[in-house]
């Protein structure tokens, strides 16, 4: 009976989606956007997803609405299967040259529909959607005589992300149109819209973990500067914002050039000033990386400041295991040579990291670091 029953209401939205009037098939959509689980009862889902996109055909004027359905839909692993055989990123992709409201709807949908989904992303390159994501993205990191909204902003950053992740052909595709340096554009001039700088990390982190990029040619872009005026701008509780900044450094730290550039742009500076023990922990997981690089770790032994913090970091009782453990790992590198070694037996370090060794602090966090 309640197949029956669902069947029947699934007749008459279908109904309701071929039909010429448009309030009716407006009345349709809202009611769909009111509940989706409607669709998920559907017993012919790819059916109900081609009488959305015959809408979309005959009804110009609904365009909006009936991305927002696709948008909405989009979100259930379900739906972007059916959507994928139903060839709805093809027919999509036109919006993205409409209208901003529309433009709007049709990138959610696209980025839903995208995510870790390969098929979509297939139809999304076979439609030429690349080149218009392209030039989105150009559009949200330069003046604009009527500016980009924020949504609008974190949407198109959003879909990059959705549609690149995990996904070396898209990376490529959108490494090839300098999507990367919209990106760090975008970066540059947003200033504290922490909202969009949060999404903007994201979707740039997603290219720079691409085989394809060139992390080499990005030392000499504005990206080390822009890096460090967002780390100069946090603040101590901006804990989604710095782990947009940490998932950066911490890909582009794997390479030896981008180590030296984190150094002499003076992040490590910046990120050795977190005074929030939950974010040095993260700061330290890169300052340690820095210091394998010979040269990296000369610098800091050289500037100071950083043995300065480990030592304080080790004596003080507020410090938090993890800290003290990763505290002892700076000393074990910066003891790389005889002349290091000396001064820091004068810096009083030893006892300090004796008493580490003694210390019968949280289990969980384990002795290999104090070890070292």
């Amino acid at each position: 009976l309640l197949k029956c029953l669902r069947r029947r209401g699934e007749k008459k939205m279908t109904a309701a989606l071929e039909s010429t009037c448009e309030e009716t098939v407006l009345k349709a959509l809202n009611e769909v956007l009111n509940e989706p689980t409607i669709v998920k009862e559907c017993v012919d889902r790819a059916s109900f997803c081609n009488q959305l996109l015959t809408a979309l055909k005959n009804h110009n004027s609904l365009a909006v609405t009936i991305a927002e359905v696709f948008a909405t839909l989009g979100r259930e692993e379900y739906f972007r299967s059916v959507a994928a055989e139903c060839g709805v990123i093809t027919a999509l992709t036109p919006l993205l040259a409409s209208t901003r409201d529309v433009r709007l709807q049709a990138l959610r949908a696209v980025g839903n529909l995208c995510f870790d989904n390969d098929l979509c992303r297939k139809q999304l390159m076979g439609s030429d959607g690349c080149p218009v994501l392209a030039g989105m993205a150009r559009e949200c990191s330069v003046p604009l005589p009527e500016p980009l909204s924020s949504r609008m902003k974190c949407v198109v950053c959003g879909c990059l992300l959705n549609a690149c992740n995990n996904n070396e052909e898209l990376c490529k595709e959108m490494l090839g149109l300098k999507v990367e340096t919209a990106l760090i554009e975008l970066l540059a001039r947003e200033g504290e819209d922490e909202a969009v700088l949060q999404m903007a990390l994201k979707a740039l982190n997603t290219l720079l973990c691409s085989e394809a990029v060139s992390l080499d040619g990005l030392v000499t872009s504005p990206l080390p500067k822009v890096l460090s005026t967002l780390l100069h701008q946090l603040v101590d509780q901006d804990f989604d914002l710095f782990d947009g900044i940490h998932q950066v450094l911490d890909t582009l730290v794997e390479n030896e050039n981008w180590q030296v550039a984190i150094v002499d742009s003076h992040i490590a500076e910046q990120l050795l000033a977190m005074a929030n023990q939950e974010l040095q922990k993260k700061a330290l997981d890169i300052i340690v990386q820095l210091l394998k690089n010979d040269t990296c770790m000369q610098k800091l032994f050289d500037d100071g400041h950083l043995l300065s913090k480990a030592v304080e970091w080790l004596r003080s009782d507020d410090s938090l295991p993890e800290v003290k453990g990763s505290a002892a790992l700076v000393v074990g590198n910066l003891a790389r040579t005889d002349e290091n070694c000396k001064a820091l037996v004068q810096s009083g370090v030893v006892p300090l990291l004796i008493d580490l060794v003694h210390w019968k602090g949280d289990e969980e966090v384990g002795c290999h670091p104090f070890a070292h």
